[in-house]
C-alpha cells in the first residue's frame, strides 16, 4: 500500500508540473524546496555539517545555510524538469533550453569504437543531463541503482528510455558493461557518493572519503577512456550548460591515481556552485572498519 500511495503521488506531482509548464514550475519548484529545507530537519543537519567539514571557516553559518536551502531548490526543480523533459522533447523544443559544450571530445572517443566511460556527480541536475546527451549525442548506458518502490523505478525508467537512454542494474553489471564496451557504447557512472567497503579512501575537500575505484578498474581492464563533464543551471530557471570538460585515458596511471584525478574534477566544480551538489548525502560516512579488514585480509590471501 505504502508503495502504491507513493506511485500515485509521483504521478500526481509529474501531472501538476505538466500542466504549469516551465515558466510557472521553476517559482513553484523553487518555494516547494525551501519548505522541505524547513521540514525535512535531518537532511537539513546532515548537509550543514557536509559543508562545514568541506569549507570549515571559509564559510559563515549564513553562508552555509544559504548554500543549503539552494541545494534543497536545485532538487525540486530537478523533480519539475524531470517531469517537464519528455513533454519538451516531444513538442522539439528541449535543445532551446540545453546548450552543450565541449560535444567533439564524445565524438572523438566514441568514434574509436571501444567504448567509453562518462563519470559525472549529483550536481545541478544529472538526470537532464543523461537525457539531452542520449538526444544529442549517443544513447547512455547509465549505471543505476534499483529503487526500492518497483512501482516508482519502472515509471523514472520509463522516462529515462523516452530518450534512448538504457539503465543498467547495478547488481550484476559486469556481464552487461563487457557487452556494452565490445559494442563501442557510453555508460555513464556518477562517482561522488560514499562507496562505503566496495570502495577506496580518497581525499575529497580534504578529508578521506570512500570512493568508487570501479571506474578507473573498468578503464584499465578494457582500455577505454574516461570522459568527464557536468551540467549547470543557469539561475532558477530550465536553462542549462553541459560541459565536457576532458578525457582521460588510464595508460599506465595506477587505479587509485586515477580515481584521485577524477575525485579532484568533482570538487573543483562543486566548490564553483557548490549549492547546485547533493549536500544532504552522508559523503564521509565512516565504513566500517572490521568488514574492511576481513575483506583486505581475504584479498592477500
Amino acid at each position: 500500500m505504502k508503495h502504491t500511495l507513493e506511485y500515485f503521488g509521483v504521478r500526481l506531482l509529474d501531472l501538476f508540473f505538466g500542466l504549469l509548464g516551465p515558466r510557472l514550475s521553476m517559482p513553484v519548484a523553487c518555494a516547494l524546496g525551501t519548505l522541505l529545507y524547513w521540514t525535512v530537519s535531518k537532511k537539513r543537519q546532515i548537509a550543514l555539517n557536509n559543508l562545514k567539514l568541506a569549507f570549515g571557516d571559509t564559510l559563515t553559518e549564513h553562508d552555509r545555510e544559504t548554500i543549503v536551502r539552494k541545494a534543497f531548490q536545485n532538487l525540486t526543480m530537478n523533480a519539475a524538469e524531470f517531469c517537464l523533459t519528455p513533454r519538451l522533447h516531444a513538442k522539439g523544443i528541449l535543445d532551446d533550453r540545453v546548450k552543450i559544450e565541449g560535444a567533439e571530445i564524445f565524438l572523438e572517443a566514441l568514434s574509436e569504437q571501444k567504448g567509453a566511460i562518462l563519470i559525472g556527480a549529483h550536481y545541478s541536475n544529472w538526470e537532464l543531463a543523461g537525457y539531452v546527451i542520449s538526444t544529442n549525442i549517443t544513447p547512455a548506458h547509465t549505471v543505476a541503482r534499483t529503487l526500492k518502490n518497483s512501482k516508482v523505478d519502472k515509471w523514472v525508467n520509463s522516462i529515462r528510455g523516452k530518450s534512448g537512454q538504457v539503465v543498467v542494474p547495478k547488481v550484476g553489471a559486469l556481464r552487461s558493461m563487457i557487452k556494452l564496451f565490445r559494442e563501442g557504447k557510453l555508460l555513464v557512472f556518477l562517482l561522488d557518493q560514499h562507496a562505503g567497503d566496495k570502495g577506496i579512501p580518497i581525499d575529497f575537500f580534504g578529508h578521506p572519503a570512500f570512493t568508487f575505484d570501479s571506474v578507473a578498474m573498468l578503464s584499465k581492464r578494457f582500455n577505454v577512456p574516461v570522459i568527464f563533464g557536468y551540467d549547470r543551471r543557469i539561475d532558477n530557471t530550465f536553462k542549462h550548460v553541459m560541459t565536457v570538460v576532458t578525457r582521460i585515458d588510464p595508460g599506465d596511471t595506477s587505479v587509485e591515481e586515477l580515481t584521485i584525478r577524477y575525485t579532484k574534477l568533482i570538487e573543483a566544480v562543486i566548490r564553483e556552485k557548490p549549492e547546485l551538489w547533493l549536500w544532504m548525502h552522508r559523503r564521509w560516512k565512516e565504513s566500517n572498519p572490521s568488514r574492511r579488514a576481513r575483506k583486505q585480509e581475504a584479498a592477500e590471501h
